[in-house]
């Protein structure tokens, strides 16, 4: 069971003098408003958000670059090699009738199974594993009978590399490598191609010299080969050698992107919008989740430099409720696929369903005004959202003015059509935690009542009181996190912050609020002297006015986005500008790598379907996968590993 109301939005500041005046026109951001790519290839997403079976038929761009997308440095160190001189020392050692076999000799296409690993390996589990993997790339090649589908083969190829140690990388390739070589059968061989597309587009040899040899036979495979189809392949997987260095995968492509690679063609993926519309954005199995999100800001003619104040999101709806978080910008998004569809999966076999979407969300609000109508319809919808999920702690007066205005924004040229929906779809209206504080029928009219006084106000000037209606919350302008109180040190707990909290980040400073949103403390940046986090732990020191240093501890799941918007925050505040924040947030991948943001790490927002939290208060102890009863060195040891700033 996951964590509870976690409000995933960036809420960050309209007020900050120092954040880039950006409320200028953009052609582009109109656009989220009327943009609505519904139709999109048939069978490239399915109406769960992941990709679908058929995909389009554009040929990926990978296919037309081939040597053009090498630095010139490298294709000077790749042709001029000699596979035998690189080769001899590496593979294990084969005698065939008392004489050593040749270089040649071992690395040519066999029907049968191997007896032990081509290279050198050092665990026995290596050598088994070396030999299951060439039985699967038997299998895969057609040239082992098997009752599975070949895609299956392909999928316990590559999950055998990544469970294993490092050779097995160079292990699948010299292996591929063999079989390509001096193979009879073309169709056998054109399945040998595509396996080698597969296994580039997760992960690379270990070895720089088997690195090297791999990429010296593609370059001369391209020179060589006449067939266009072979040669789509060939600077294909060239490409993604050159690509995928240094970014190798962490999860087995899901069989839909496998089929995507056989093919050679980018998958479509679907990203949402507030507005309730959507877009689709080519990606490739190398994509971050930061291209994807400067590839969906150039596709809406965004300012590439506003790309900081967005992030992408997710969103999982669930039978027994809805899971969000923020996605870290540095994973990889076909990983992210790759964990959805599995997560689908065992879903479906205990009887729940999933379905994942990615939603493009303002990351820091900067300053506008009501005529900037394109930034107003982000902030609204943005806003409308948080506060039917109940991340506001909305009273009943706050509710009917926000449902009214939210009555003359969708209909307000027909009142017996607004008055129609508030009867059918109350809920739509209504924050799911706030629904019984009195009789739907007592809601209903009360918010006609309010609707038919506001109702001659135009749209975007409902849009804007909407907004203000809140401006008088805790929670306004605040990024909501979910955690855990695991100590504080200064005597006794002074501010009495109960175990189960929210963290919420505000452009002045971090508050701690209850599970109901009632603010506990409030910290301004300048009173912090130092923070830090680890992998799931966010130290925080506060100089109090009595020049004591206070020390709170939280367990809590999405630390990078803490650590990104608290060093955003006081950036701002010290005044630098959006550039000198964006040379720092770029480091953020090589600097916190060991901090995993994956989806399998994170307790996520959960509500039921009442819209009551579900997460650590009735799920104990162990929501954020730790155990209460941590003793004092293991706790001492996560926090040594914690990055301070």
């Amino acid at each position: 069971m996951r964590e509870s109301n976690n409000d995933s939005s960036y809420m960050g500041s309209v007020s900050i003098e120092n954040a880039p005046a950006l409320a200028e026109k953009n052609a582009g951001e109109a656009s989220i408003e009327n943009v609505n790519d519904n139709k999109c290839n048939k069978g490239s997403v399915n109406k769960d958000g992941v990709i679908g079976k058929k995909g389009n038929t554009e040929l990926s761009e990978d296919c037309f670059l081939g040597p053009d997308a090498a630095p010139s440095e490298l294709l000077k160190d790749i042709v001029n090699i000699n596979p035998s001189t690189i080769l001899e020392p590496l593979l294990a050692v084969r005698k065939s009738c008392f004489k050593k076999m040749t270089v040649e000799n071992n690395l040519r296409w066999q029907k049968k199974e191997i007896s032990f690993p081509l290279l050198r390996m050092e665990t026995e589990e290596d050598e088994e594993g070396s030999k299951q993997m060439f039985r699967n790339l038997l299998s895969y090649m057609g040239d082992r009978k098997s009752s599975k589908m070949p895609l299956l083969h392909a999928r316990k190829y590559v999950k055998l590399v990544l469970i294993g140690n490092a050779i097995l990388r160079d292990e699948a390739y010299i292996q591929v490598y063999k079989q390509l070589h001096n193979n009879p059968n073309h169709e056998s061989n054109m399945r040998g191609w595509k396996m080698l597309a597969i296994i580039s587009s997760v992960f690379v040899p270990k070895n720089k010299d088997i690195y090297n040899l791999i990429l010296n036979y593609l370059f001369f495979e391209m020179q060589n080969k006449k067939d266009p189809q072979l040669l789509n392949h060939i600077r294909y997987i060239f490409v993604r050698m050159i690509r995928m260095k240094g970014k190798e995968r962490h999860h087995v492509p899901c069989e839909e992107e496998l089929g995507c690679i056989e093919r050679l063609v980018p998958i479509e993926l679907p990203v949402k919008f507030f507005t309730g519309n959507q877009t689709n954005v080519k990606i490739e199995s190398y994509t971050t989740i930061r291209d994807l999100k400067c590839e969906l800001m150039n596709k809406l003619d965004f300012n590439l430099q506003r790309a900081i104040y967005y992030s992408i999101y997710e969103i999982c709806e669930k039978k027994s409720g809805t899971e969000e978080r923020f996605i870290d910008d540095g994973e990889k998004v076909c990983d992210i696929l790759s964990v959805w569809n599995s997560e689908m999966e065992k879903d479906k076999k205990e009887g729940d369903e999933s379905k994942f979407h990615f939603y493009l969300r303002l990351l820091i609000y900067y300053p506008f005004e009501k005529d900037d109508v394109d930034t107003l319809s982000v902030v609204y919808h943005q806003t409308l959202y948080d506060v039917i999920s109940g991340k506001h702690p909305v009273d009943e007066r706050k509710i009917i003015n926000l449902a009214a205005y939210q009555l003359v924004i969708e209909f307000q040229d027909d009142e017996d059509v607004a008055e129609k929906k508030i009867n059918d779809s109350l809920n739509k209206f209504i924050p799911a935690n706030k629904f019984n504080l009195m009789p739907a029928e007592d809601w209903k009219e009360r918010i006609v009542d309010q609707y038919k006084k506001v109702n001659d106000i135009k749209k975007n000037d409902a849009k804007w009181e909407y907004i203000q209606e809140l401006k008088s919350l805790p929670t306004y302008q605040m990024q909501q996190f979910n955690a855990k109180l695991n100590e504080q040190k200064s005597g006794t707990n002074e501010d009495e912050i109960p175990e189960n909290c929210i963290i919420g980040l505000k452009p002045d400073g971090i508050m701690i609020l209850d599970r109901e949103h009632n603010e506990i403390v409030f910290y301004r940046y300048e009173t912090i002297m130092n923070w830090g986090i680890s992998k799931n732990q966010l130290i925080i020191c506060i100089s109090t006015s009595m020049n004591e240093i206070k020390r709170a501890c939280f367990f809590t799941s999405q630390t990078k986005v803490i650590q990104a918007l608290i060093e955003i925050y006081c950036n701002l505040l010290v005044g630098k500008t959006i550039k000198d924040i964006q040379d720092v947030v770029k480091n953020y991948d090589t600097k916190f790598e060991k901090i995993d943001s994956s989806r399998r790490k994170h307790s996520l927002m959960y509500k039921d379907e009442g819209g009551n939290a579900v997460g650590s208060e009735a799920g104990g102890d162990d929501v954020l996968g730790i155990n209460k009863n941590t003793d004092d060195s293991e706790r001492q040891a996560s926090q040594d590993e914690s990055v301070d700033n």
